[in-house]
């Protein structure tokens, strides 16, 4: 199989990987709350920024929160620079 020809993206693996084992580790420890709002942790200024208000850690770890696609381009668009994005 050629690599630059899949749609497989590692941020997704490291997302499960990493920050979920992280996360899980922390709130098994007290240090955070899956109900927690994200600014209790990033600060008032995540809050204030674009209707975050109310995102919580459980929302992001459901992919819920209401954050855009990333990347942007997306990965299928010319101007995101992978060489084979015509295939």
């Amino acid at each position: 199989m050629d690599a630059l020809k899949t749609y497989f993206d590692m941020a997704s693996c490291s997302k499960v990987l990493g920050t979920t084992s992280v996360i899980a580790m922390l709130y098994e420890q007290g240090y955070i709350g899956l109900d927690d709002l994200v600014s209790k942790y990033l600060g008032d200024q995540y809050g204030n920024n674009g209707g975050k208000a109310t995102v919580t850690v459980r929302n992001c770890l459901l992919h819920n929160a209401g954050y855009l696609p990333d990347p942007d381009p997306i990965y299928s668009d010319a101007s995101f620079g992978c060489p084979n994005t015509v295939d």
